[in-house]
């Protein structure tokens, strides 16, 4: 009986019981859609039980579902028309209402128990979460796994006891100590061809920051120059050394007004950075075609009348040219250019150590200083060059694949390759875009985490990932540029911690 403070009503509610489980039973819900309640216990017999309510009264047999291990939570989709069951035993398994003999799926990706599961209704969606506190993101449709993230933030100790996803307003949120808000937004993969810079794969990229600008050259010695905010292209030369003659490395001078490239034929040629036009060009060597393959350049000065530059064989020779005539010669095995300065290591391929050491420019770190913030996959082909450009706070990539990619430093997001038909927008960060050819989205690591303290990094399942609004292409666009594959990932929670209102 209740009694009504305001009107001293007596309120009589009729209550039935029934033993269904020989567990304890861990969740109850009704399901509208359905007309049918369902409980879950970790009873490996009696682990789901899903029929009408009125079972709870006339004692008729229900419909049970067995699951190893029992069950510790279940939810319902009703676009999809399948119930989704998780439990110890760290599946999820696919039910239809009215099949209880086996499940229609399986989804497996948890490495720890599951113990809660919502459900995303419009997208068709399921989130789970395990002891661990790890989500995953799931489309019932495909059968796939969409996202996997982490909940680090949480003291340790303190689990997880509800979560519930509004489908009116997109969010997912979760109940411990505290109440954490996991906004839902758009994820659309980019056209389905693999974006392509060049036909070949990419061997030369760089920047010229005093322009602006960055070069591409390919393995057909095509040589592109790029404007960084747009990536419209500005100018291209073919054939830059000769017909069949492979451009391997290129060099810009601080300044920017003059560009260097050096060929496998062991040719260096000067050209106006501005006007692509060639200046000077350094003859072919008289010696072997593969031994004076040039491996790497570096522009060490530059005037109207006098170019220096430092030239590494793919022999291991490192020459230094002035006049472009070679005045120094010697042994090298790398040469690494830092913010215009160089630092050359030379010595023998047969010793360890490192000998006649000739530093142009140090730098030094400590392993204490270097923090792995931020992952994610640029390309699914190999990665042969990068840079960080700080003005617009970007980072480019470049692939043998033949794809030169531009991305948001901070968050990974992917605003876009150097050759497609629409103008950069490095703004509108209100989409997270991904190239066809990549699955994964960026992923931050938390080194303060308590979670992560003296742990090596977790496998696939265990990642830790958060997601922030991101990409560009949404205005303007040709919805025909844009596949309709889209998905929904969710951004940084927002945490609402409850006020104590009692000692």
């Amino acid at each position: 009986m209740l009694l009504n403070p305001n009107n001293n009503i007596s309120i009589y509610i009729h209550s039935v019981k029934r033993k269904l489980h020989d567990d304890w039973v861990l969740k109850v819900k009704y399901i509208s859609d359905l007309n049918c309640f369902g409980s879950c216990s970790s009873d490996s017999i009696h682990s789901f039980v899903l029929d009408d309510i009125k079972r709870l009264e006339d004692n008729l047999p229900v419909k049970e579902f067995s699951v190893p291990r029992g069950v510790n939570a279940f939810t319902y989709c009703g676009k999809a028309k399948v119930i989704v069951t998780g439990g110890h035993d760290k599946l999820l398994r696919l039910w239809h209402p009215y099949i209880n003999t086996r499940p229609t799926g399986k989804l497996s990706g948890h490495q720890h128990s599951i113990v809660e599961i919502v459900t995303n209704e419009k997208d068709q969606h399921v989130i789970s979460l395990s002891f661990a506190k790890i989500f995953i993101v799931w489309d019932l449709q495909t059968l796939s796994m969409l996202q996997v993230f982490q909940d680090q933030e949480s003291p340790r100790g303190i689990d997880t006891l509800a979560m519930v996803f509004d489908n009116a307003c997109g969010t997912l949120i979760t109940g411990s100590t505290v109440i954490d808000i996991y906004p839902l937004m758009h994820m659309i993969q980019d056209t389905k061809q693999v974006p392509k810079t060049h036909e070949k794969s990419i061997n030369v990229l760089a920047y010229n920051r005093a322009f602006h600008q960055i070069l591409t050259v390919c393995s057909e010695s095509i040589l592109k120059v790029w404007d960084l905010e747009t990536g419209y292209q500005i100018y291209q030369i073919e054939d830059a050394h000769g017909l069949n003659v492979e451009v391997t490395c290129a060099a810009i001078e601080i300044n920017g007004f003059y560009l260097a490239t050096g060929a496998c034929d062991g040719t260096v040629k000067i050209w106006d950075f501005g006007s692509g036009q060639e200046v000077k060009v350094l003859p072919l060597t008289q010696h072997s075609k593969d031994e004076h393959c040039l491996l790497k350049l570096v522009y060490l000065k530059a005037t109207e009348s006098q170019h220096v530059l430092l030239v590494l064989e793919q022999s291991g020779k490192m020459k230094i040219i002035q006049g472009f005539v070679p005045s120094v010669e010697m042994k090298c095995f790398d040469v690494l250019k830092v913010e215009g300065h160089s630092l050359i290591t030379t010595g023998t391929s047969n010793h360890s150590d490192i000998q006649n050491c000739l530093k142009c420019g140090y730098v030094a770190f400590s392993p204490q200083q270097i923090k792995e913030e931020l992952c994610w996959t640029a390309h699914s082909a190999e990665v042969i060059d990068l840079f960080y450009e700080e003005q617009n706070n970007v980072v480019v990539t470049a692939s043998v694949d033949g794809s030169v990619r531009l991305w948001h430093a901070m968050n990974g997001c992917y605003l876009g390759y150097f050759g497609q038909p629409r103008k950069f927008e490095l703004s509108d960060l209100s989409r997270l875009i991904l190239p066809c050819d990549v699955k994964d989205v960026p992923m931050i690591i938390k080194e303060e985490s308590k979670h992560m303290e003296n742990k090596s990094m977790p496998d696939k399942d265990n990642s830790l990932f958060f997601f922030s609004s991101a990409s560009l292409y949404t205005s303007g666009i040709p919805k025909t540029l844009l596949e309709k594959l889209t998905v929904n990932i969710f951004k940084p929670k927002k945490t609402f911690p409850f006020k104590r209102l009692f000692n």
